[in-house]
């Protein structure tokens, strides 16, 4: 691979994407791809990290979901200054949400991955923290993500139970440093960066439902100590029976880093 992006012919096809929109550097991610080839292929190509393939996925979305290494994440998210952040994809979730749902899954699957996301998912956190409230087509905050996974386990005391709950906290606990920034911001009378990482007017009325907002936001969990999901149980009902799409990324061919 190495080899190839040295010469014309690899320097020119990595600039391309595959039918479906998939660009060279989402199909490398998908195959936890190092650092040093990543960051060559930006070099190439510096507007591929927001390049989308049919599902409007960019590279951040494959890396969240795929559950690739801290360093990459980082990488990509300073190539674009955190542009990429809050970049939603066509079921209107962002990296985040992709985050979690790697989180919860390594989870389930093994309990004790080496990789576990959870750096991913807080330097994810930290690029677009207004991310936390991003809601998805089915009206799904990456909160109600972990929410929702605890309702199905259920057993308040399983140890898989615990771990999803610890990343609960950590997004509640995010979303109620947001909330306590962006109020001393209102009250001040300074702007406020809407869900879209750009600055939103301030004008009374806006003001108004804007800190009714992020009041909502937070008080929809009440104890903060508590493991209790507070999520009405009928909503995840309704959700369950609707079903979530989950996307499937597929990649041809196989990648030899030599």
């Amino acid at each position: 691979m190495r080899q190839f992006m040295s010469t014309s012919q690899g320097r020119k096809a990595c600039r391309k994407s595959d039918t479906s929109g998939l660009s060279v550097i989402g199909m490398v991610l998908g195959y936890h791809a190092p650092l040093d080839i990543v960051a060559t292929l930006l070099e190439l190509d510096p507007s591929a990290s927001m390049k989308y393939d049919m599902f409007h996925a960019v590279p951040l979305h494959v890396a969240s979901l795929n559950g690739v290494d801290i360093e990459i994440v980082n990488y990509l998210l300073d190539h674009d200054n955190n542009a990429c952040a809050y970049s939603p994809d066509d079921d209107k979730r962002v990296a985040l949400h992709h985050a979690v749902e790697y989180a919860c899954n390594a989870i389930q699957r093994d309990g004790d991955s080496e990789n576990d996301g959870i750096d991913v998912l807080r330097a994810i956190v930290s690029a677009g923290p207004s991310m936390l409230r991003k809601m998805d087509i089915h009206g799904h905050t990456p909160i109600d993500m972990t929410q929702m996974v605890k309702y199905e386990i259920r057993d308040e005391n399983h140890p898989n139970y615990i771990k999803i709950h610890a990343i609960y906290s950590i997004l509640r606990d995010a979303n109620v440093r947001l909330y306590r920034k962006e109020k001393k911001r209102w009250e001040r009378g300074e702007e406020v960066i809407n869900d879209s990482g750009s600055l939103k007017d301030r004008t009374a009325s806006t003001s108004i439902s804007r800190m009714e907002e992020l009041t909502l936001g937070v008080s929809i969990f009440t104890d903060p100590n508590s493991r209790n999901l507070i999520t009405d149980s009928q909503t995840i009902r309704d959700s369950e029976d609707r079903g979530i799409k989950r996307k499937k990324k597929m990649f041809g061919g196989l990648f030899l880093w030599k």
